[in-house]
């Protein structure tokens, strides 16, 4: 425990970083917290560090603590073994008076604690605005279990220009508080105004995606506080039409036609061969920014994150056994709080890839390890021993999914006998528990949510797509159920509308269903499928049309190619208001072989959601 106290400026007030999460628990906690003093404004301490309290919900105080390791959060009505119900004077008068003899056993009921805090390292501070926070439950705090990681920021509400300045560009007053004039918003400017149906310069460029689409006609969604190319101007109630002036986005010009933009540099191949290009394969993260490529004639696997227009190669290259076909395919998984905002880079990542092992396809699963900067092996799963016998013919994958939502991991695995089956296992900091069969049933494609609490399944040559909750009705992971929420048949809605690209190509007969894909938070659906011209991706997006429907599909042009190259992967980055196709594009010849990345961007109006 460190005794001394520390050389720098107390932090006042916090704040929780609204753009995260909130802390909740047995109710919702605080998100303002000021620092506790005494009757006479005296500082209240505890191992050396301030106590902060919030109280924004009425008869209930929160305490925000160091107690020698971690800083703890917990309710007051409940956290004080000796105390029962205590205001803000008699909570400061307890700890004047234990002064250095208060001990953390003196709490009970902690809700939440952060991560462990080492000496001198960058955590090694007065308040908790950088650590990570998880929650717990238990009674003693000797017995506490972590349960869950949270994506919750602190932050110190008082700006300073050296030590806190404000977020975006913004001035820090002398009176401690952000001026936020470019239209972000937060205690520090630190919420971005992306997305919101205004057009922001300051942030019309590639870095923010050009205001998140809001500059450009084609690109922007109003919401219920702005329309798209109207302004309230400051101090009057009428609305101005001011268009789109500043519309400088390249792409947008591209919305709904056959356009396709380079998103990237290109990435060479590790074989020089042109016969092991052509089984190269690509799978892209929810937000699109982590790309996994697997060439399985090497058995090698290479995960990269995407830097600007570069791609940095993430850990070792993963290998498998000789022959083992590992990499035939691939799924990452990423939460949908990672797609956006994670500022401390600890996004909870699993990969899933394919190998074979004495004639059978297995599942081998990985985690990444941030304080080891590397991945880690942490199952291998027999998928055919969950099969009976006369189901192991085509025992073979089709697709695969893996999502996660912290404490749990889930794949979903859909084979070419048309069998579907989805495993979960629960993941903690300390150990991971053996992968337990939730489901088997009939589906080629399957698709995950990024919080795998939802899931689509559809059959390769069918016309329905069969979408459930994937609840757990208790503590253990056999408690997991999937929930059906309906089943959809996709040509009663689409053979009216052949000329937009419906399911029911031109020549009348039914399209091969490619690929089907839930939106990372699991409220929207898209359905890709190749055309009888061969050249044609069709993406069809779910829309509301009274309680179910779906909107006429849109037909999308691939990127064009010479004989010297391939087009041998598909992708859809999806969102819950945007999409982006990515197409990858194998350039063959004698000297090189290479990926390039292409991007399509469009925007969807109107999305359903159940």
């Amino acid at each position: 425990i460190r005794c001394d106290y520390f050389e720098e400026t107390t932090c006042e007030k916090l704040d929780v970083d609204i753009s995260t999460e909130k802390f909740k628990g047995s109710r919702e906690f605080s998100v303002h917290y000021q620092i506790l003093r005494g009757r006479n404004n005296e500082l209240v301490k505890a191992y050396n560090r301030p106590i902060f309290v919030g109280s924004d919900h009425a008869r209930h105080l929160d305490i925000m603590m160091y107690v020698g390791v971690r800083w703890v959060l917990f309710d007051s009505n409940q956290g004080f073994k000796y105390l029962e119900e205590p205001t803000t004077l008699e909570i400061a008068d307890y700890f004047l008076e234990r002064g250095t003899n208060f001990h953390a056993s003196e709490l009970q009921n902690i809700e939440f604690i952060t991560e462990p805090i080492k000496f001198d390292s960058p955590l090694d501070k007065v308040t908790p605005t950088n650590e990570r926070w998880y929650s717990t439950r238990g009674v003693e705090i000797k017995d506490l279990e972590i349960v869950l990681p949270l994506d919750i920021v602190m932050l110190c509400e008082i700006c300073d220009e050296i030590a806190n300045p404000c977020f975006n560009g913004n001035r820090c007053l002398p009176s401690g508080q952000c001026l936020c004039s470019n239209g972000a918003t937060g205690k520090l400017c630190q919420i971005r105004p992306l997305r919101d149906g205004r057009c922001h310069q300051a942030f019309n460029t590639p870095t923010f995606d050009f205001d998140g689409g809001d500059c450009c006609k084609s690109t922007c969604i109003s919401t219920d506080k702005n329309s798209c190319g109207v302004r309230n101007e400051d101090g009057k109630l009428e609305s101005v039409n001011v268009g789109f002036p500043d519309c400088i986005d390249p792409l947008s010009k591209c919305v709904g036609s056959g356009c396709w933009f380079i998103k990237s540099h290109q990435i060479p191949l590790l074989t020089q061969k042109s016969d092991h290009g052509l089984k190269s394969l690509v799978k892209l993260s929810a937000n699109g920014r982590i790309l996994v490529l697997s060439e399985p004639a090497l058995d090698a696997v290479r995960v990269f994150d995407q830097i600007d227009s570069r791609w940095i190669q993430r850990g070792q290259i993963l290998e498998g056994d000789r022959d083992s076909g590992f990499g035939r395919m691939s799924s990452i998984s990423s939460t949908p709080g990672s797609v956006f905002g994670r500022r401390f880079g600890r996004v909870p990542l699993e990969l899933a890839i394919v190998h074979f092992y004495e004639g059978h396809p297995w599942i081998r699963a990985f985690r990444w390890l941030p304080n080891d900067a590397d991945w880690r092996v942490f199952t291998d799963i027999d998928i055919c021993s969950f099969l009976a016998e006369d189901q192991r013919e085509l025992c073979d994958v089709c697709t695969l999914d893996i999502g996660s939502d912290h404490d749990s991991v889930t794949v979903a695995i859909g084979l070419d006998n048309g069998k579907a089956l989805i495993f979960r296992t629960d993941v903690t900091e300390i150990a991971i528990k053996p992968w337990h069969l939730v489901a088997l049933m009939d589906g080629h494609h399957v698709s995950l949510s990024g919080d795998s609490h939802r899931l689509a399944t559809a059959i390769q040559y069918g016309d329905t797509i069969s979408l459930f909750r994937i609840v757990n009705s208790g503590t253990d992971v056999k408690d997991t159920m999937l929930i059906p929420i309906g089943q959809h048949i996709i040509s009663t809605h689409f053979d009216f509308d052949l000329h937009n690209g419906a399911l029911i190509d031109y020549s009348g007969y039914a399209s091969h269903i490619e690929k089907i894909q839930l939106s990372s938070d699991g409220g929207s659906l898209a359905l890709a499928a190749y055309g009888d011209e061969g050249d044609d991706f069709l993406l069809h997006y779910t829309v509301s049309i009274d309680r179910i429907g779906y909107d006429a599909a849109k037909r999308i042009k691939l990127p064009e190619h010479s004989q010297s190259e391939k087009l041998s992967g598909l992708t859809t980055i999806y969102f819950s208001d945007a999409a982006s196709v990515v197409a990858v594009r194998h350039h063959l010849d004698e000297s090189h072989d290479e990926v390039q990345i292409f991007e399509h961007k469009m925007v969807i109006g109107g999305l359903y959601t159940w």
